[in-house]
């Protein structure tokens, strides 16, 4: 009986990535090749037989992709199949694009899912006291306060809380302040506010301190918006307590694509009824969200594969830049963007499929798929002592930026990542090391 419920649940899995496949080939054809033509890397070359082939690749994943949410991961690597590689399976066929880069592709998400279903490893366990983490706690949202007022010191003279008028002021504030000040903003919030507060808002029975919590979240949010005027920090913590509470109700992944595949199909139904409204709605979710970082990855393997790698030397924070030197003149998003979209000043960034192409061809792709791996092992082993549903949504803020936007060192470094596995390893053991005290207490009655 449980064996048919698995091939039942399987075949639910294959029929949604399937019927999110054709759709997406519709949206292609008669809606984005219709409205944004101008777009000159939007172009229509059917392949037949690669429609088969990504098929019958698409059934191969659909076998091996978990089907139960269990664990952090098992959302997170059909997440990650989705976007973006289910889309450039769309790419690969109504472009006519290459076989060698989605194998390869597909390979390393393989290898992903491998190690992190089959492999076991062995994680260490902190050695410290449950005092000692509240103080190391502490000192982390003391100094990110501090960051914070100092960077919205910095920006004070750009507050601006209207929505329409965000790209002028973040021309300015691009213009006008240090690169710095994003970084500071960005870790501060992402990777250690946003997390520490979730779990505070998660944990919390009393329903006064929920609204305490939920209340405090989404003024930070106002005001960074306000300071920023980065639409992300305004709809992201609110955006996070809906996820926790949605991953309450799901335990089937096949409900969760269930629904991808019903707001694609009424995103198909609605471009028909032309408007201005209907193209934005368009051009933000399928052509910017769904399109272009799979587009991106391509071209970072065209680029890529006709001159020379990169080798790691474009960051200042490794070695290898000051032992080889950085063979280009430009940062390597802004290369692509020179080469294909002819303006030098377009950041052409994408997740690490594109950019570990840039480093070390099928190296660098296999050396960055062992990290997410090893990432994704490891948000699995800390579910044991804090609920999966807290770290899928505070880990929600880094899937658009590793998987789609970022180079992988970047996501590290500038984006928080390191910081905030940090944050929410410490925030685990605190909550592990409180298990053990209340069970200790109730065991000496």
């Amino acid at each position: 009986m449980a064996n048919k419920k698995l091939k039942t649940e399987k075949l639910q899995i294959f029929v949604s990535y399937i019927s999110i496949y054709i759709i997406s080939i519709l949206l292609y054809k008669f809606i984005l090749l219709a409205n944004f033509s101008y777009y000159e890397i939007f172009k229509w070359n059917f392949n037949f037989m690669k429609f088969i082939i990504s098929i019958y690749l698409i059934f191969l994943i659909s076998l091996i992709l978990p089907t139960k949410y269990k664990k952090p991961s098992d959302i997170l690597l059909h997440i990650h199949f989705i976007f973006p590689i289910l889309f450039m399976l769309v790419l690969f066929t109504v472009q006519n694009l290459s076989f060698f880069y989605i194998l390869i592709t597909v390979l390393c998400f393989v290898i992903i899912i491998l190690i992190v279903e089959k492999i076991k490893v062995p994680f260490f366990k902190l050695k410290i006291s449950l005092e000692n983490i509240k103080i190391i706690i502490s000192f982390f949202l003391i100094i990110s306060f501090l960051f914070l007022i100092y960077s919205f010191h910095k920006l004070k003279p750009y507050f601006n809380l209207n929505i329409y008028k965000v790209y002028d002021f973040r021309y300015l504030i691009k213009s006008n302040t240090p690169s710095y000040i994003s970084y500071i903003y960005n870790i501060t919030l992402k990777a250690i506010l946003y997390p520490y507060l979730l779990y505070k808002f998660a944990i919390s029975r009393n329903k006064i301190k929920k609204l305490f919590y939920f209340f405090i979240i989404t003024i930070i949010g106002v005001i960074s918006f306000g300071f920023t005027s980065q639409k992300s920090l305004l709809f992201l913590p609110v955006s996070m307590i809906i996820l926790y509470k949605l991953l309450e109700k799901i335990y089937f992944i096949s409900k969760l694509l269930l629904f991808f595949t019903v707001f694609l199909t009424l995103l198909f139904i609605v471009a028909n009824f032309k408007s201005e409204l209907t193209l934005l709605i368009i051009s933000l979710t399928f052509r910017r969200t769904f399109i272009i970082p799979a587009q991106l990855n391509f071209l970072y393997f065209d680029f890529f594969s006709k001159h020379e790698f990169t080798y790691f030397t474009d960051s200042s924070f490794l070695p290898f830049k000051y032992i080889l030197g950085y063979n280009y003149y430009l940062s390597i998003p802004n290369v692509i963007g020179l080469h294909y979209f002819n303006n030098p000043e377009m950041s052409a960034n994408t997740g690490w499929i594109g950019s570990g192409f840039a480093h070390m061809g099928i190296i660098g792709m296999l050396i960055y798929a062992f990290i997410i791996a090893f990432i994704l092992k490891y948000l699995n082993y800390l579910s044991k002592y804090i609920s999966k549903n807290i770290i899928v949504s505070t880990f929600c803020v880094y899937v658009v930026v590793l998987f789609l936007s970022s180079d992988l060192k970047t996501t590290f470094l500038t984006h928080g990542l390191i910081i905030y596995l940090i944050i929410i390893t410490l925030i685990a053991y605190t909550n592990h090391k409180k298990l053990i005290i209340e069970n200790r207490r109730l065991r000496n009655g």
